[in-house]
């Protein structure tokens, strides 16, 4: 019988090497937010191939490690956009990016909308929005 990796239920299993791996460079990577970091860096500082870490990334995390790198940064730009009163291109320099367009088009990728509209929807205002309604709801009751 061909050994496939997967559990009795059709699950695939990975090897604890992989795992432990993806979830350092994602530690790594949050450390690291406001660089440009690229495979060969990655491959310098954990000592395995760019091969092995796209390998490892993709089977623990579903996607492609450049997808997991933006997608990470833009979710973190995200909630800074939600918490803080930093501008745009604030943000953007904290998540590697020089360019104002090319950090935008990256957000809109991602979340589906600018970083302006973004911030306009989900804010701070309008979370101190929902906690004034949430407050007066309970009030009247």
């Amino acid at each position: 019988m061909l050994d496939t990796g997967q559990d009795e239920f059709g699950t695939r299993t990975l090897p604890k090497s992989q795992v432990t791996l993806a979830k350092a460079v994602s530690r790594y990577l949050t450390g690291h937010m406001e660089e440009r970091i690229t495979l060969e860096q990655l491959s310098d500082h954990f000592h395995v191939s760019g091969t092995y870490i796209k390998n490892a990334c993709k089977a623990v995390y579903g996607v492609p490690l450049y997808v997991y790198i933006r997608t990470q940064k833009m979710e973190s730009a995200a909630y800074m956009l939600e918490s803080t009163d930093k501008s745009i291109l604030e943000i953007a320099g904290e998540h590697g990016y020089d360019n104002g367009s090319k950090f935008a088009r990256a957000f809109r990728d991602v979340k589906g909308m600018a970083p302006g509209e973004y911030r306009k929807r989900n804010g701070k205002e309008k979370y101190f929005q929902q906690r004034l309604a949430y407050a007066n709801f309970r009030e009247r009751r």
